[in-house]
């Protein structure tokens, strides 16, 4: 959960898990009463808002993949699963000049 330090990882393969649990030493922090909190409650009561938040954030999906088949040529979007944000691919859309960064 963003901002409440609380997340987890369903790692079946036990290698796998172990090896993250290495890797992860250090850099990721343990749960806070407030997240934990905020999680238990999610789980708990939180179905309705879910799934008025999926709807919502699907809308969103759909009007952005609309607006950029219709109104900008060129341009692509990668639609990507477990995720909000849309990635616009502008490779092939003639835009004048060129950015420094890109090979």
């Amino acid at each position: 959960m963003a901002g409440l330090c609380c997340a987890f990882a369903v790692i079946k393969d036990r290698q796998l898990r172990e090896r993250w649990a290495y890797c992860s030493r250090g850099l990721v922090p343990g749960v806070n009463v407030m997240g934990y909190a905020s999680a238990l409650a999610a789980y708990k009561d939180g179905q309705e808002w879910f799934g008025q938040l999926i709807e919502y954030l699907d809308g969103n999906r759909r009007f952005l993949a609309d607006y950029v088949r219709k109104g900008l040529p060129g341009v692509g979007l990668s639609v990507i699963e477990g995720t909000y944000l849309g990635w616009l691919d502008c490779r092939d859309a003639r835009l004048p000049g060129t950015l420094s960064f890109l090979p």
